[in-house]
């Protein structure tokens, strides 16, 4: 690329020009469409940048709950009924996932403070764990948690590592709160 020379560059199937202005310096021109079509580089805008810095790699995938999602696929809705805030501390919820602990106020999956809300009455057969980001989780039968076991296979529906059913190893045991 000489200086002062304008060239065209296919990135995803979009033209952008490019245009060298000096030994690293280019402008660069998107297609105004761009951020419709990559909504994660929305403010990406036409302008001076250095040559170092620029990439046509694949842009990253808007965040979403993608693992939830995920898991969700083909059934129906989950109701969050608990959250504990990041760190390193655990629920205070002391009931044994029975869903008759309530405290905090339920404020959905990005709450700045933990909570659990009543679910001991509510019609269920499946329990979804997940980490905050929903980056990992798994969805297990309800038989499969409650009960006291060590070191038993117990059911798993689907993970974030598996769509097909599995089995691992869970504790549960008397005592632990």
């Amino acid at each position: 690329l000489d200086e002062g020379v304008t060239v065209t560059v296919d990135c995803h199937k979009h033209t952008l020009e490019v245009r060298l202005l000096q030994k690293h310096l280019v402008t660069v021109t998107y297609p105004s469409d761009w951020g419709k079509v990559y909504p994660a580089f929305a403010s990406a805008a036409s302008g001076t940048y250095d040559l170092r810095d620029l990439s046509c790699a694949p842009p990253p995938p808007p965040p979403t709950e993608v693992g939830c999602a995920a898991a969700n696929l083909g059934q129906r809705g989950w109701k969050l009924v608990r959250h504990v805030i990041p760190g390193k501390i655990w629920h205070q919820a002391t009931d044994q996932l029975i869903g008759t602990d309530v405290y905090g106020q339920p404020n959905g999956p990005r709450s700045a403070a933990s909570f659990s809300a009543k679910y001991v009455d509510t019609n269920y057969d499946q329990f979804m764990f997940a980490t905050g980001d929903c980056e990992k989780w798994l969805v297990a039968p309800k038989t499969s948690v409650f009960g006291w076991y060590s070191n038993s296979d117990r059911q798993i529906l689907k993970s974030s590592t598996s769509d097909v059913p599995y089995k691992a190893r869970w504790y549960r045991r008397t005592n632990n709160k």
